[in-house]
């Protein structure tokens, strides 16, 4: 983007999101407690996948089993040098999006995306044996809040907290609230001129203030995560400062930061945590259910 400086200080994560279809989701059982097929929409053919791989109406679909897919999925969320508690974590958080994922009522030809918008997945290639021992060994578990999968997003970093899901989305979700994140560390500068700014948000402003999850204009107002959006910012944990002609951004974090946060996760996978606790922390009053 043209006058933006962006200035990333770690490794960048991946993270799910979606938020919105929480009333659509339906009773979704696994018939017979057999693993299920998930279908995954693909935007790089040139992959080697498991499973099938079928074009249908113009998209290319690979129709996997679950446990093969989290194999990918896992190692292209995570590295390998992360604790194995921290990969377990995020081996049931990805089978329980998927699950979720595939449970959304509607026609509809596939039930999850291959990039951030559902969960990263890059094939074969990207498979390692921590990755695969951290889903063979929580085979089957998931995360539910009252009986049902729960929607579990995950997120890089946040900092000092997580965002709720209200904070983000604007939608209350139970299990998603506010918690202590530990990657406060993760940290990021950026700067844009003000006239700059004005003539990508289309406003004429003299003064410009944050507060709380708000930006302030002389006549508009922004949320954090509007700004975020429009200027491709990392995350929206951040604070701003009017110098000079140029707004100046200091934030913490990468992705929405709603949901497990993974540098948080492998921070507490590394002082001892196990997977059920880390998951437990990130989302409030779930239960972890073996389905397979």
């Amino acid at each position: 983007m043209k006058n933006i400086v962006l200035t990333l200080l770690f490794t960048t994560l991946i993270s799910c999101s979606a938020i919105g279809n929480t009333n659509q989701i339906n009773n979704f059982e696994i018939s017979n407690g057999e693993e299920p097929k998930i279908r995954v929409k693909i935007s790089n053919i040139n992959n080697q996948y498991r499973g099938d791989l079928y074009n249908i109406n113009g998209l290319n679909i690979n129709e996997v089993m679950l446990e093969e897919y989290l194999y990918s999925v896992v190692a292209s969320e995570m590295p390998r040098s992360f604790g194995i508690e921290a990969l377990k974590a995020q081996a049931i958080a990805a089978r329980t999006y998927a699950i979720y994922s595939m449970g959304i009522k509607g026609e509809k030809m596939f039930d999850v995306y291959d990039t951030e918008r559902s969960q990263a997945y890059k094939g074969i290639m990207v498979e390692n044996e921590k990755a695969k021992e951290a889903v063979d060994s929580t085979r089957g578990l998931i995360l539910t809040y009252e009986g049902k999968p729960i929607e579990a997003l995950y997120t890089s970093s946040c900092g000092g907290k997580t965002l709720s899901a209200k904070q983000y989305f604007g939608k209350e979700v139970p299990y998603l609230q506010s918690v202590e994140d530990f990657s406060s560390d993760k940290n990021w500068k950026n700067s844009i001129k003000f006239e700059d700014l004005k003539s990508k948000l289309g406003i004429t402003s003299e003064t410009i203030v944050g507060l709380d999850d708000f930006i302030y204009f002389d006549n508009d107002i922004l949320t954090k995560k509007q700004l975020k959006i429009k200027l491709g910012l990392p995350s929206p944990i951040y604070d701003i400062e009017l110098k000079d002609g140029i707004i100046y951004f200091k934030g913490m974090g990468y992705g929405h930061c709603v949901g497990m946060s993974q540098y948080g996760s492998n921070y507490l996978a590394k002082n001892g945590y196990t997977y059920d606790e880390i998951l437990k922390h990130y989302y409030k009053g779930v239960k972890i259910k073996k389905v397979y």
